[in-house]
């Protein structure tokens, strides 16, 4: 299966990634190892911890949906980075139906299954969502909680190995936007990189 992701990011953080990619040896931080860092982080005054988006940890790109991904980039970048330089990056990625988990559709198996493993351990990823609860604004962090536990479920009970997250999902363009948390529906589909080895090129172009 193949996907372009486009990404926004501050111009300065582009050789970072590009440096990353090409060396191989930087993994993505993800996994319920680096969860439980960061919740001994919200646990400690004065740190901040990073809290995991909707799909977990990783690199989030839009990929096609609803709206073009390279509109979403800016509108995005003009949101939340306004009056700074930044870059669309793209990673054009190949990866293997086996490691991906494919949320866009209610009515698949693997859907079932998330949404039932979610509800069999919801009193786990509640309160582990609790203890963010002291570091900032926790949006959808329950939901990115959850799939971490998921992945590692996969990985111990099925052996399946997650390289990439697929959703539709709503990303706020504007000001006045309702913050996504209040929305049920979608304005595009979002691709999280867990792995460099699904990752077979990188463009980048100046954004704004």
């Amino acid at each position: 299966m193949e996907f372009v992701g486009h990404h926004v990011t501050p111009e300065t953080n582009v050789k970072s990634i590009l440096n990353d990619f090409r060396n191989g040896q930087t993994p993505i931080k993800t996994g319920a190892g680096y969860l439980n860092q960061q919740i001994y982080l919200a646990t400690l005054a004065g740190n901040r911890a990073k809290r995991p988006g909707s799909l977990g940890y990783g690199i989030y790109t839009f990929v096609d949906g609803i709206i073009d991904p390279t509109v979403l980039c800016k509108n995005f970048s003009g949101r939340q980075m306004k009056n700074i330089s930044v870059k669309e990056v793209v990673f054009y990625i190949e990866i293997k139906e086996e490691n991906l988990i494919d949320l866009t559709n209610s009515q698949s198996t693997q859907y079932q299954i998330f949404v039932n493993f979610c509800r069999a351990i919801n009193k786990i990823i509640t309160q582990t969502h609790h203890k963010f609860e002291k570091n900032g604004e926790n949006q959808f962090v329950w939901e990115g909680i959850a799939m971490e536990l998921f992945v590692q479920h996969m990985e111990k009970h099925c052996s399946a190995v997650t390289y990439g997250v697929l959703r539709d999902t709503y990303t706020p363009c504007d000001d006045g936007d309702v913050p996504a948390s209040e929305r049920i529906t979608s304005n595009g589909n979002e691709f999280l990189i867990r792995n460099w080895e699904i990752v077979r090129k990188i463009d980048h172009y100046v954004l704004k």
